[in-house]
């Protein structure tokens, strides 16, 4: 399902901890930060050329579309043969990150000793303030989010083996992301896992869980959603196009193609798994 695979060979899951590791900065400020492993990948296995032709319309409202093109069977760890379709379109909204460049001050006895914040420059030449605060470095354990040094939510992160925020996007004036909260701490063999998407609307805040990756298209959300094993995309609330086994949505510590989640504000483009095959798809309006 979901990007993160802790089901993984454990060997394989060692070696990249102390990858990890390694690139991380030191803080005396303990981080539940580690490395998420790398699962199948798809390929093109005639690597013949990608044409829109190629693609198949598999839903339609006026001028959205979403439309889909077989690329191949799973594939195991042989990435190298991908071919990116030319189709593919550049990642040009995710300008923003939180919990990837955050301070800890490892004296300091506040209740939230790392920070990290990003300006919003809005039309009337004011700005939007967001801050990240949190127990731990990279976000995880308590955490608040200000607005213009009000908070306006509280809540808890746990990344388990990767970042807990993963994507964040300017939605109108204000931010939308997501983050993950789980009970991982590497010893517990009860392990659960939760995702959120939060969105903030003026001073008010919304969450919708079992949800992941928010973008934006034509000024309007578009995000994933879980049900039931699969993810599929709602975009103004509704379902819409196929349902997926899998979406690929790994960012950290990964070497392998550019096949994350891209968004340009007209379209979203992904890459999923479905039936043991992947397809390369695109939501959105193509003219």
């Amino acid at each position: 399902m979901y990007n993160y695979f802790l089901k993984r060979v454990k060997i394989i899951s060692f070696f990249l901890l102390i990858i990890c590791a390694a690139c991380t900065n030191t803080s005396e400020v303990k981080s539940t930060q580690t490395i998420s492993t790398p699962t199948s990948q798809p390929i093109n296995q005639d690597n013949t050329s990608l044409k829109n032709a190629d693609y198949q319309t598999v839903y339609q409202d006026n001028d959205f579309t979403v439309r889909e093109m077989f690329l191949g069977n799973v594939a195991g760890w042989e990435w190298e043969k991908f071919v990116m379709p030319k189709a593919r379109i550049p990642d040009s909204i995710h300008e923003f990150n939180l919990g990837r460049e955050m301070v800890c001050n490892s004296n300091s006895q506040d209740t939230y000793p790392c920070k990290e914040s990003i300006e919003l420059h809005l039309d009337d030449d004011t700005l939007n303030t967001f801050t990240l605060e949190s127990e731990y470095q990279f976000g995880d354990g308590k955490f608040i989010l200000k607005k213009n040094q009000q908070i306006i939510y509280t809540g808890h992160m746990n990344g388990g083996i990767a970042p807990p925020i993963n994507s964040l996007v300017r939605y109108k004036d204000d931010i939308a992301f997501d983050y993950t909260d789980s009970n991982y701490d590497g010893v517990n063999p009860n392990f659960w896992r939760a995702y959120y998407i939060l969105i903030i609307d003026g001073n008010n805040t919304s969450v919708i869980e079992s949800a992941f990756a928010p973008n934006v298209v034509n000024n309007n959300l578009i995000y994933f959603k879980e049900e039931g094993k699969k993810d599929f995309l709602v975009y103004n609330g509704k379902e819409i196009g196929s349902r997926y086994d899998l979406v690929f949505n790994q960012l950290c510590c990964w070497d392998g193609p550019p096949v994350q989640i891209h968004g340009n504000g007209k379209i979203i483009d992904f890459f999923a798994q479905r039936d043991g095959s992947w397809y390369h798809i695109q939501a959105g309006y193509q003219n």
